[in-house]
Formats: structure tokens, C-alpha cells, sequence
């Protein structure tokens, strides 16, 4: 977000020097700005105050920050003036003189910049590389003399964000050597540390964001002009875009375009209710590559003077009810923020929110929480949350229709609602290769013990045969017993449902030489299935039999 340059204010009391810094907090809702400012070293300070108004010299509003060195003020409007000054007092409740005055515009769009990494200041051995789909840069064999260097021009200081499309298989090109203008060289691991679990890598482009360590992303304070980021090889990572943006929330995709103008809503507009006659603000953060225009939208109509990311409704009535959008554009590209509704209530009693949207839910896997199913995708005219009703998590197997009951934010204020949504809930098949690295550590697949013909436990059972049949790949498993019967010999087993990476069949014999294939059949179905092997008896002895199980990948 937007911050002004630095500026230095003397503070009378304690005749020191301090220096105050203003932002508009990052990915927050318009009208919260970030001040910062340095300590004073004299141990008689013990607090500090900001004061903000839009005129010079008059400020009509004031925040203890006690000892802290920031603070995050509200109310300010998009496109206006401030004035901002600050003071210390002391632990006697002595108050210094204004800081020099600080002025400056709220700005609350963010911006991002495109890179293309091919477009760079390549040294050799680096190279423009290709796929067949994807042009990027690399090195290979990896060599530290590679680099690539991007130069690209900000709008205004800000702290901000970098994302890159890299491809990095494995553990020997999953890291890059990045510096951002005169700042330490630091290692950029694209999965976040240094040594990720084997499951993180991914064999095609992903997106990922430089972070201090998993989950922290790398905030570079830089000011508005000219700057350049450098990568350096360390393995044999590709590198094929590259996106800076001034907004921590905002996450790129495949289906962001590489040139032209861009425009996003990253922060969504929320519905709000408000008694008759009472005000509520609407708010949306949006991503553009350049100054936009906006508009909000009531029911469809355009409303008038409604030109910022904040919308404040005043004296709302009856008719103020309903959906409002704000529509974004630069050019010919244009967005829409999703609907907010905003309900109005009557005065006094308890209200019963609208459900706008029905949750659907056409296939849940069994087990799945509510949180991370596609039921949680319902809206209501209230903020709130979507939860099953009975039971708690996801019904049973196979269920068709399940009661849902929406409970709102505000419960003094409404009382729930209740639909029903149609719910297929379905079995979760694993893959081979998440069975693999639930079962077997890194170490153990390394030294070939989770291989597929591999018996760690040595009962005979192979991995494949572990995986299908739902066994533990590291305990003893009891050999299965055939049961004679009039027909011949029979095999009952039980397997997970669905398995995609494992074919099953059966043979019997009666000399160990000639085999026949054998009756596989589903006699019991679930989460579980019991299966049943069956010896046809077509030919040779049938007195003398065998039966075998075989498993094989597709």
C-alpha cells in the first residue's frame, strides 16, 4: 500500500529527534492507515499519541499508542488529504509539542507489476529454456555464474510482495539465489524451506511466493521509482515469470495474463446489516496494474457519487436493502465484485436471514470436514456459517438429502434458517504414491523399502499387495486360509474401496503349471469391501487344488 516518504520531526519536551512513516495498511479494508515511527532512547518517555485531521494544523482526531512504535488508525477516506503529527509524553503525564506535520493522500489500490524472466539481463550459462508450452530461463548443469536480472519501475513506496511460475521437481532444483536491489542475497526456496517433505514437489509450473519460512511471506520495503531483482543459480530450478505486488493476500494464477491491463478484487465486499435508520460501510480491496475507476451498484443501478472502495450508507431505509457491487475498469478491462447484501431490520424482534445462495454439496468424500467441503460455498443475507445438522461432520455413506443449518454471526439478532441440500457422499481413494509417503519415511523410500515389490515386515506381502489390501506394510499379516467347499476352493478378503492404482485378480491350478482365472466377486460393500475368490473347477484335479491372489498396476 501507499506510504510517504520519511520525514524527520523534533519533539520539544525532550528536545530528540524521531522519524514518523504513514501507510495504508496492506490488503486491509479502506480507511485503516499504518503509522510508524522510531523510539526515543530516554527512559522519561513512556508513551505517544498520533493525531490526524484534513486540514493542517487542526486534528480532529487523536489514538494512544502507548509504548508501541506503530499504530493503525481508521477512518480515512480514499483520495483525501491528511495531516498527521505525533508527540510523546512522559510517565508524569507530560505531553511534548507536534512533530513536524506530515501530509499525505489515502491510497488503498494496490498494484502489481508483470515480469517476464526471458526479457531479463541474462549472464551465461543462463538461458531462455523451453518445454514445449512454457518459455523460461535456467541453467543446466546448474552453474552460480547464472543469473537473470529484472528491472521494473513501482508507483508508489510500499511494501511489497514477489511471486514467481518456476518449475522445481525435486529436491536438486526446488531453490534460487534472489536479491531485490542493494538488499542481502537470500536463498528463495519455492517450497518454503529448505527441506520439504517428498509429497510438496511438484513435476509442473507452480505459483509461489518468496518467503522469510513456510507461511511468512517476504515483505520488501521499496520506495516509488526504478529497481531491479536478481536471480542467482543454485540448482536447476526453471524460472518463467515473475509477479510484484503491494498486496499480501493477492495470489496469482495460470489464467493471469502477461501484458496488458489487469484488474482484481481481492478483498470481497461483505454483507452487512444495519437497523432502520442506522449507517453501515461497504469496502473492497482490489489489484490493478494502474489507476482505476470505480463504481458501486445497488440492484443493478449505478448509485451517484459513489466513486471510492468505501461506500458509507447513511440514514439507511427499507429500500436501502438489497445487493451492492462495485464495479472496477481500466481501459476495456472491467471486474465486478461478488454481492454484498445488506439487510435492513425493522425496529426491535429478531429476524430470520435469507439464505441467497443454497449451499450444494453433490459429492462429499466420506469423512471430509464442513469447513472443506463444497457445502460451505452458501450465502446469506447475514454474515454466519453453513454446518450440518445432524451429525455434526459429514453424514453417511451414500446419504441423498441432509438438513443444513445456516447460524449467524449476530445471534441476538436473528435466529437460524434451515434448507436441505442434495449429498452424495462418496469414498476417498487413495493413490498408491500417498500411501507410499504415508507409510514409509523419506529415508526409507530413499533406501527402495517402499518399492513395490518390496516386504519390509516379511510376511510375504509385498507393498502392492499391502496397499491393496489395506494392510500395514510394516507389521505381520496373518496368510489368508482357502475353505473347501462343494464348488471348490473359496478365498474371502477385504480391500479399501476404489483403489486407482491396483488391478485384482485370481487363478487356481491343480498341477502349479496350468492356471485358470477365478470368479472375483463383491459380496459386502462400504468403506470396506469384502471380496470373494472362487475356484471355477473347469479342468484338472478336483481334488487336488490351489488358488492365488494377484495384484498389479494398471
Amino acid at each position: 500500500m501507499k506510504r510517504l516518504p520519511r520525514i524527520i520531526c523534533s519533539i520539544a519536551l525532550f528536545a530528540l529527534v524521531f522519524i514518523l512513516t504513514v501507510s495504508a495498511v496492506s490488503g486491509a479494508a479502506l480507511g485503516r492507515a499504518r503509522f510508524n515511527w522510531a523510539a526515543v532512547p530516554d527512559p522519561i518517555v513512556s508513551g505517544y499519541k498520533v493525531y490526524w485531521g484534513t486540514e493542517s494544523g487542526v486534528y480532529t482526531q487523536t489514538a494512544d499508542a502507548g509504548n508501541a512504535t506503530e499504530l493503525i488508525g481508521t477512518g480515512f477516506s480514499e483520495g483525501v488529504t491528511y495531516y498527521a503529527a505525533i508527540t510523546a509524553y512522559s510517565n508524569t503525564g507530560e505531553e511534548s509539542d507536534y512533530s513536524t506535520e506530515l501530509s499525505f493522500v489515502y491510497e488503498s489500490i494496490d498494484r502489481l507489476v508483470f515480469l517476464e524472466a526471458e526479457n531479463g539481463v541474462l549472464t551465461a550459462p543462463m538461458q531462455i529454456v523451453t518445454d514445449g508450452s512454457t518459455t523460461g530461463v535456467a541453467a543446466s548443469p546448474a552453474n552460480p555464474t547464472a543469473a537473470a536480472t529484472l528491472s521494473f519501475n513501482t508507483p508508489y513506496a510500499a511494501d511489497y510482495y514477489v511471486w514467481c511460475r518456476v518449475l522445481a521437481p525435486s529436491a536438486s532444483a526446488d531453490s534460487m539465489f534472489v536479491t531485490l536491489d542493494q538488499l542481502p542475497e537470500q536463498v528463495y526456496y519455492v517450497y518454503g524451506e529448505p527441506s520439504p517433505p517428498a509429497v510438496a514437489f511438484m513435476n509442473r509450473w507452480t505459483w509461489s511466493r518468496i518467503q522469510v519460512s513456510p507461511g511468512i511471506a517476504q515483505a520488501y520495503p521499496l520506495e516509488a521509482g526504478s529497481h531491479s531483482i536478481r536471480f542467482r543459480c543454485r540448482d536447476n530450478t526453471w524460472l518463467d515469470r515473475v509477479v510484484i505486488v503491494c498486496n499480501r493476500d493477492f495470489i496469482p494464477s495460470d489464467a493471469l495474463p502477461r501484458s496488458g491491463d489487469v484488474v482484481t478484487v481481492v478483498g470481497q465486499p461483505q454483507g452487512r446489516t444495519v437497523a432502520t435508520g442506522g449507517t453501515v460501510t461497504l469496502t473492497a480491496n482490489i489489484v490493478a496494474t494502474g489507476p482505476l475507476t470505480v463504481q458501486w451498484i445497488h440492484d443493478g443501478i449505478a448509485l451517484p457519487n459513489s466513486n471510492q472502495l468505501s461506500l458509507t450508507l447513511s440514514n439507511v431505509q427499507p429500500s436501502g436493502g438489497g445487493s451492492y457491487a462495485l464495479s472496477a475498469w481500466i481501459n476495456s478491462t472491467t471486474v465486478t465484485s461478488l454481492p454484498a447484501i445488506v439487510t435492513v431490520l425493522p425496529a426491535g424482534g429478531t429476524a430470520t436471514p435469507l439464505i441467497t445462495t443454497k449451499p450444494t454439496a453433490a459429492d462429499i468424500v466420506y469423512g471430509q470436514t464442513l469447513a472443506s467441503s463444497t457445502l460451505s460455498g452458501g450465502a446469506a443475507s447475514v454474515p454466519g456459517c453453513f454446518a450440518f445438522t445432524t451429525p455434526a461432520t459429514a453424514p453417511a455413506v451414500g446419504t441423498t438429502l441432509q438438513s443444513v443449518t445456516f447460524t449467524p454471526a449476530d445471534t441476538a439478532t436473528y435466529q437460524s434458517a434451515t434448507t436441505i441440500v442434495s449429498v452424495t457422499v462418496t469414498i476417498a481413494p487413495e493413490s498408491l504414491e500417498t500411501w507410499r509417503t504415508r507409510c514409509f519415511s523419506a529415508e526409507q523410500i530413499a533406501a527402495g523399502l517402499a518399492a513395490d515389490n518390496a516386504d519390509p515386515d516379511g510376511d510375504g506381502l509385498n507393498n502392492l499387495a499391502e496397499y491393496a489390501l489395506g494392510t500395514d506394510p510394516h507389521a505381520f499379516t496373518p496368510p489368508m486360509a482357502a475353505v473347501k467347499t462343494p464348488s471348490g476352493l473359496v478365498v474371502t478378503f477385504t480391500r479399501p474401496r476404489g483403489l486407482p492404482d491396483v488391478l485384482y485378480s485370481a487363478e487356481s491350478t491343480d498341477d502349479l503349471i496350468h492356471w485358470n482365472p477365478c470368479l472375483l466377486e463383491l459380496i459386502a460393500d462400504g468403506p470396506v469391501q469384502t471380496m470373494r475368490a472362487s475356484d471355477p473347477v473347469i479342468s484338472g484335479n478336483p481334488a487336488r487344488r490351489f488358488i492365488s491372489l494377484s495384484f498389479t498396476r494398471p
